[in-house]
């Protein structure tokens, strides 16, 4: 992240910039915004490791239909789970002092 002495640069400084030469420890970094196309055809191959990842915070609402029945089931299952292990505990517990 930028600490000091950080600007926008113009569409001319853009262009001269040889991004290919640049290295990771370089004085100088740049963080850039992007617009990109993403072929269909890509789409499977690069399913495990997207090409362009972004930091999202995922809510109910943008799930599809499916997620959200996936994610409706694992609730279900998490909370069978917790009620299954809360019962044996009680259990475990009463029979221990009885």
């Amino acid at each position: 992240m930028p600490l000091k002495n950080f600007r926008w640069l113009d569409a001319d400084s853009i262009k001269k910039l040889d991004w290919a030469k640049m290295k990771d420890d370089q004085e100088t970094g740049y963080i850039v915004e992007v617009d990109l196309e993403y072929p269909d055809h890509l789409h499977l191959e690069h399913n495990s490791f997207p090409l362009a990842p972004e930091r999202l915070h995922i809510t109910r609402d943008i799930l599809s239909p499916y997620a959200k029945g996936l994610s409706d089931r694992k609730r279900l299952e998490k909370n069978i789970l917790t009620f299954s292990l809360n019962c044996r505990m009680s259990r475990y517990t009463t029979s221990r002092t009885e």
